[in-house]
């Protein structure tokens, strides 16, 4: 048992991570085919963009002389320069400006004069860098976005500086348009900046996890190119349901597994508690057989000998004999009831009784089975109580039930009260000893199979604890109920409550508050 619930546990945690990782994988295997093509398309929109903005790149350059620098502006103002370079700037080993051309108008020309001055140039490091390499600057300055291709020559024996600006919202405009054009059938596309904000194309995020995010690899390294499937949206819808659908179902399996467990090890521990029960049961059982037959061959073997002094305490052991005989045939009944309860072949025959006279009759049956001199019996029973359909054994035998318990748990010398009334449309049929009383969790267990409460296993007070739960089935065998009220060291109060047959509910004559006393006490004589 206490390794079972850690056995479950990593065995429920187990088959819900290995679900998990099922799910996962099945999304993989659907989302890599997908995947596949749009990549290949994403590295060819990105080989192309560069290709083209390298090759802006090289005509620029192929259009600078540094021996007549003065018809650079020629150069640029003609049909020959590559229309995605806006500006160039010529720069001598101590990095002095020798030519600067621009196609920006002049608000935008002393601007990033000025920007490239300051900030550019110093991230370009050309001291460094290699003659004849082609090198990009891709960054963001004082709020823009700049791409500058830079080249180191050497003229005449000195360093000379190329450096280009790229036209950035021309690519935007129009080199990105009809770059994409051929695929906005079957693609969704976007860059995105620096700021991950989005300067060409729409937004990809309800693609989830369809969007192919792949970086510029040398010229617009600071941007990144997303695409993904046209039908990526509702292919990402489907596979968040289903998603959805799996993590529900695995949840409700891990929920049902650990809910199973809870309910199996509550029947366990309920099952151990009924074993226990029915142990005590038989102990119990086995000690009230006992003891009356004991006594009955005990004063059997007396009268046998003929140890009685004179007839009259003959006559007192036949008295115990038969007194302990009927305990015994009413153990044995008790028994028989029981086992047909529970076996649910607990059956009633209803017929019409007079009320006042079946308890009279309980009550004086009883009265022979107890010590006169031990308890009072006090019968009070209302007139006019009329009849009821009950059966007459079944509801003896519960009475009889609850007057043993009233004596068993009253004082040695205590009086017990039965009172028979009725109340509109019910026969009240309570019985009163003035015992130790029961705990209100008591009370709530009382009629449950085998309970026996605290002071009766304290007290050691014969029984078997199954008296109360065969009332409780009688009495709702005759769609009564059983209700009981107890006072801690003041007693204890059963009550039988029977409904009584629709044409018999009129109102009975006389005070119903003043009960006429039948039968006195018992142990009067």
């Amino acid at each position: 048992m206490a390794l079972l619930v850690p056995a479950i546990g990593v065995a429920s945690s187990y088959v819900a991570w290995f679900a998990v990782d099922a799910t996962r994988n099945l999304e993989n295997l659907r989302r890599r085919p997908i995947l596949a093509d749009t990549v290949d398309d994403a590295q060819a929109k990105i080989r192309e963009l560069e290709r083209q903005i390298i090759l802006a790149d090289n005509a620029a350059w192929g259009g600078v002389d540094l021996d007549a620098l003065e018809g650079l502006q020629a150069f640029f103002d003609s049909g020959r320069s590559p229309a995605l370079i806006r500006s160039a700037i010529v720069l001598d080993e101590d990095g002095s400006i020798l030519a600067f051309v621009t196609r920006s108008g002049d608000a935008e020309r002393v601007r990033f004069r000025k920007v490239f001055l300051e900030r550019i140039l110093p991230d370009l490091e050309l001291d460094h860098e290699l003659v004849g390499r082609h090198r990009h600057l891709h960054r963001s300055y004082a709020g823009g976005s700049y791409l500058v291709s830079y080249l180191v020559r050497r003229h005449r024996g000195a360093r000379h500086y190329l450096c280009l600006q790229v036209d950035l919202e021309r690519i935007v405009d129009v080199t990105l348009p009809a770059l994409f054009a051929d695929i906005q059938g079957k693609r969704l596309f976007s860059v995105v900046d620096e700021q991950q904000r989005v300067v060409f194309g729409r937004d990809l995020s309800a693609a989830g996890e369809f969007v192919v995010r792949l970086q510029f690899p040398t010229t617009l390294y600071g941007w990144r190119l997303d695409v993904a499937p046209k039908q990526a949206p509702v292919i990402e819808a489907s596979a968040q349901r289903f998603r959805r659908s799996q993590v529900s179902l695995i949840a409700l399996s891990v929920a049902t597994i650990l809910v199973g467990t809870l309910i199996l090890l509550y029947a366990m521990s309920r099952e151990r508690r009924a074993s226990q029960l029915k142990s005590e049961f038989v102990a119990n059982v086995s000690h009230e057989l006992k003891t009356p037959l004991s006594l009955i061959r005990m004063y059997a073997e007396l009268l046998s000998m003929r140890r009685a002094r004179d007839s009259r305490q003959e006559a007192d052991y036949h008295a115990i004999i038969l007194r302990e005989a009927e305990r015994l045939q009413a153990l044995i009944e008790n028994l028989l009831d029981f086992s047909r309860m529970e076996r649910g072949k607990l059956a009633v025959t209803l017929e019409r009784h007079e009320i006042g006279p079946l308890v009279a009759r309980a009550v004086e049956l009883f009265r022979h089975q107890i010590d006169p001199e031990r308890s009072a019996l006090v019968l009070e029973i209302e007139d006019g109580l009329g009849e009821i359909v009950v059966d007459e054994q079944a509801l003896t035998l519960a009475l009889l039930n609850l007057l043993d318990n009233a004596v068993k748990y009253g004082p040695p010398d205590g009086e017990v009260r039965i009172s028979a009334t009725r109340r509109a449309a019910e026969v009240r049929l309570s019985i009163v000893d003035r015992g130790g009383g029961l705990r209100p969790d008591e009370q709530k267990r009382i009629f449950e199979r085998f309970y026996r409460g605290e002071n009766a296993k304290l007290q050691r007070t014969r029984g078997s604890g199954i008296g109360l739960a065969l009332v409780k089935s009688i009495v709702l065998a005759h769609d009564g109920r059983v209700e009981v009220d107890s006072v801690a060291d003041r007693g204890t109060t059963f009550t039988i409550v029977l409904p009584v047959p629709r044409e018999k509910r009129e109102v009975p004559q006389g005070d119903p508050q003043s009960p006429q006393s039948m039968v006195g006490p018992a142990g009067s004589s």
